[in-house]
Formats: structure tokens, C-alpha cells, sequence
């Protein structure tokens, strides 16, 4: 018997029906139904209901951590939207540029909107990212191509998702192909570095999500990389390299009914439609429990057989779960030596070959002089005002920076002291001292539950205060890095993460 059917034996003897709208998994009862509302409900719909319940039960507790699991009670979180620092570190490691995206149609235009559609798709986009060739105005019924940037912040609830610098079409004929990464949060972002860098050098199209809450990261399927099928040999020589980077950073189950590529990486292929691979073999299993269910069926061999037929049903076996029908197994992945990851990754192109260390100077020194120029300043201290993306991905805000290092002005204030010591730059020295106090005037801004964080909290305000206090020989920022890393002793004796952006790693390397 493989490994599939001890997976989903497990699900079906931790799975007991009660009637046609309650189960239990794991001795845990389902919610049911008051019986007011069952007796308003068509037969269909009850069993609708059940099939729905099932699959999400099995999706969540089943097919993401890797192998049937207790229902582990947690308050419910809202999905994270916009720029927090976890999405920061993601796109600062994103590379990419984006690309223009052709066959969309003007819709009408409001509120300086243009509504773009293609198919039964329908975007809101600025003018700006539209590019048309035949007129010189756009008024609904034009044609034109859509500018899509490197990454989409809110198209996948829970996700950061990163774009290539080529489209990726969803209907290719051959299909797509996912691969699973149950990756650490530092080692998604190395991941997003060397992917993005590496599957645009190679001009392979792409789609990359990542999980945008540090706190979902128990899951298997942390970061998730969709490419086109005819693309498997190409990007797997790429995939083989970068995966000996993060293999630190691997943990070793892979989603249930994907094929193990190696320690912490799965394979599907997609089932097309957009639709979630986990969410549609689950859907499968849970209509197979739950028919045995109908059919009284009380043995497991007559339970998994029905669960079986099922999936062959769909074109699927419980040999091979992870390729769609009438697929072949094509799928051979090597991990490189470290040595060999080094060696290929050497001979990969700089992203900036004409690039010299004068011309790294100037810019940062043109970045510098144009900080200073406007900086706002009350007494001593300065801050800027910084663009925030909102829920909806056209609309930005406009607010003074935060003081951390991710959000403001800390981290302004240790990039100009370190440009002073080379330029000897009065303004530049001065701006710095200024974003520095305003820094640390506001670390009470800074949440209680993020305080201990490098990134995210007063260990990066502490750092950049201590770095910039002795390069430009200010004893005043030495006593107030003292005093805020005594506060954070005092007041961080409560439970905190561990990661490096918001928790003591991050407080480790700062200290």
C-alpha cells in the first residue's frame, strides 16, 4: 500500500458520520444545524452542505499540514492586507518588473478609473497602466494592454503573490504545474530572491504566493510556484540549484497527494480553472466518505474502495493523485550539490553588469541629497510622508513615516549617517540625526506585540540608534539605545515569535 492510501485511510477511520448534515473528525463534532433550518432544506442541499463542511474539514486538517491532524482551535484572524513588514521583506527580495498584458477592453471610465475587462474578468486600473497604440484616448470600446506590476498584494486573501516579467497564461494546452515549498519565513524570502532573479534571467513566465502572516507558517504549502508544464525540464534545473540555498529552511512534510520532489517539496499538476488543487482532491475525497456514508458501508476496505472509484471516476488513481487525467509521470527532480548550487549560481548574470561602485555612489548619494531636500522638520527632529498601499490595489495613501526600520524613519536616518562617512556631507548628517530622534520620540508607536523585533520593532530602532550614536559621535544616542534596549527588557518578558523580522532572532542579531 503507498503512502496516498495510508493518507486517506487515516482521514476515513478519523471520520464518523451521524446523520446527513453532522460527522466528527478526530471524536470532534461538527456544527449542526438547528433543526428548523434542516427541515427547510431540499435533500440536495443538506448533502451539499455536508460535502462543503467535509472538504473544507479536510482541506484545513488533512491535505495542508501533510497527514490527517486534530482540529486545533484558534481565534479566528482576518487575512493581512497591504504593506506589512513581513509583505516588505517579500517584495524587497522580489526582483522582478512586471509586463504589459495585451487583449483588454475599455469598459467606461469613472472616478479617473479605467474598468478594463477581458473575458469575465473586470479590473479598476489608473490610466497610467494602460497602453494603447491605435488612438490617442481612451474612451470605452478601445483596445489596449494592461500593465501588471511585480506583485499583487490582495488578489489571494492570505498571500503575497509575486509576478514574472512574462505573463503566465492559465490557458496554456499543456497546463501548469505547481510546486509546494514548506518553506521558514526567512527562507521564503530567500526563496522569492533567488526565484524571481533566476526565472526572469531564464525569461520563464511564472506565478509565486507566498503566505503574508508570519503566524500561517505551519502550513505545507508556505510558498507556492506555478509554471507552465512545457516549462518543467527548464525551470527544475533552476529549482534544483536554488532548493540546496533553502534546504536549511525546509521542513519535511509536503501536502497530502502531491508527489515529494524531495525533503519539504511537493508537485501537482494544476486542475485548471483557477481552481485549488488541495481544494478539488479534497472535494473528491469527502464525496467518497461521504456515499459510503449513504450506502451503510461500515468496513474500511469497502470505505476506501468507494473512495477509489470516486477518484477514478474524475480520471484520477491514489497511485499517482497529483496528475490530472490522462497525464504521465514526467516529473524527475535532482537537488544540487551545494557546491554545484554555488558554481551555477555564480555564472547567472548581475541584474546591473554595467554597474560599477562610482555609480552605486552617485545614485546613493542623489537618493541622499533628495531626502534632505524634503525632509519636514519640527525642531530637531524630521520625518516624510511615504506612499501605503491600500485594500484596493489602485488606491494609495499618503502618511508620515513609522520609526521602525521597515516603515520609516530609523531606517532613513542609518542609511544617511552610513552615506556621511563616506560623502562628508553636512546635510546628510544632519537629516540623519534628525530622522534618528524622530525614531526614537516615537518607538511608543510601535504595537507592544512587535516591540522585540529587528524589523518591525524598537531592536531595529535600538540598532540604527547605536550604529549612527558611534560613526557620527553623538554619546546622546548611545544613553538613548541604553534606555529603549531597557524598556524592551522589561517590557518583553510575555510570549513573542521567534522569526527574524518580528521576534527574538531578529532581537539576536541586533544585540
Amino acid at each position: 500500500m503507498n503512502d496516498y492510501r495510508k493518507h486517506v485511510e487515516t482521514a476515513i477511520r478519523a471520520t464518523v458520520f451521524y446523520s446527513p448534515t453532522s460527522y466528527s473528525w478526530f471524536g470532534k463534532q461538527s456544527w449542526s444545524l438547528p433543526p428548523a433550518i434542516k427541515r427547510a432544506l431540499t435533500q440536495q442541499t443538506t448533502r451539499n452542505y455536508l460535502l462543503f463542511n467535509l472538504q473544507s474539514q479536510l482541506y484545513t486538517d488533512f491535505y495542508c499540514p501533510g497527514l490527517a491532524t486534530p482540529t486545533v482551535l484558534e481565534a479566528a484572524i482576518d487575512p493581512m492586507t497591504g504593506m506589512t513588514p513581513s509583505v516588505e521583506a517579500l517584495s524587497a527580495a522580489n526582483s522582478g518588473n512586471g509586463y504589459w498584458d495585451n487583449g483588454w477592453e475599455v469598459r467606461m471610465i469613472e472616478g479617473g478609473k479605467v474598468v478594463v475587462r477581458r473575458g469575465g474578468l473586470e479590473l479598476w486600473v489608473r490610466p497610467e497602466d494602460c497602453l494603447i497604440t491605435q488612438s490617442t484616448q481612451i474612451v470605452p470600446g478601445t483596445r489596449l494592454s494592461l500593465r501588471f506590476p511585480k506583485e499583487l498584494l490582495s488578489i489571494s486573501p492570505g498571500f503575497y503573490m509575486a509576478l514574472s516579467d512574462n505573463a503566465l497564461t492559465w490557458g496554456d494546452t499543456q497546463g501548469l504545474v505547481r510546486f509546494y515549498w514548506n518553506l521558514s519565513v526567512e527562507g521564503a524570502v530567500r526563496f522569492i530572491r533567488d526565484a524571481t532573479a533566476m526565472l526572469n534571467q531564464a525569461n520563464l513566465p511564472f506565478k509565486l504566493k507566498v503566505l503574508n502572516d508570519p503566524n500561517q507558517f505551519t502550513r505545507c504549502d508556505t510558498v507556492v510556484l506555478y509554471i507552465r508544464r512545457s516549462d518543467y525540464d527548464a525551470a527544475s534545473e533552476i529549482l534544483s540549484t536554488i532548493y540546496s540555498v533553502v534546504s536549511t529552511s525546509l521542513r519535511q512534510r509536503t501536502p497530502v497527494f502531491t508527489k515529494r520532489l524531495a525533503s519539504g517539496l511537493g508537485l501537482a499538476e494544476d486542475p485548471g480553472q483557477e481552481e485549488s488543487f488541495g481544494e478539488h482532491r479534497c472535494r473528491i475525497l469527502a464525496e467518497g466518505m461521504i456515499r459510503a456514508y449513504e450506502q451503510c458501508k461500515k468496513s474500511l476496505d469497502e470505505r476506501l474502495q468507494i473512495v477509489e472509484d470516486c477518484f477514478a471516476e474524475a480520471g484520477i488513481t491514489l497511485e499517482k493523485p497529483f496528475l490530472n487525467p490522462g497525464s504521465s509521470d514526467c516529473y524527475h527532480f535532482q537537488p544540487r550539490l551545494k557546491q554545484q548550487a554555488r558554481s551555477l549560481r555564480s555564472k547567472v548574470p548581475a541584474l546591473h553588469t554595467d554597474s560599477n561602485a562610482t555609480t552605486f555612489l552617485q545614485t546613493a548619494e542623489q537618493i541622499g541629497q533628495q531626502l534632505s531636500q524634503e525632509a519636514i522638520w519640527h525642531q530637531d527632529r524630521c520625518n516624510w510622508l511615504g506612499a501605503e498601499a491600500g485594500r484596493n490595489l489602485s488606491a494609495m495613501t499618503y502618511k508620515a513615516l513609522g520609526p521602525t526600520l521597515y516603515d520609516g524613519t530609523s531606517g532613513v536616518a542609518l542609511f544617511l549617517a552610513e552615506l556621511h562617512t563616506v560623502t562628508g556631507d553636512a546635510a546628510t548628517r544632519r537629516t540623519a540625526l534628525g530622522a534618528i530622534r524622530q525614531a526614537l520620540s516615537h518607538a511608543d508607536a510601535v504595537p507592544p506585540s512587535s516591540r522585540l523585533g529587528l524589523y518591525s520593532g524598537w531592536m531595529g530602532i535600538a540598532l540604527a540608534a547605536a550604529r549612527i550614536g558611534k560613526v557620527l559621535g553623538e554619546e546622546e544616542l548611545l544613553c538613548q539605545t541604553t534606555q529603549l534596549l531597557e524598556r524592551s527588557r522589561r517590557e518583553n518578558q510575555n510570549q513573542h515569535e521567534f522569526d527574524l523580522i518580528s521576534g527574538s532572532a531578529g532581537a539576536i542579531v541586533a544585540l
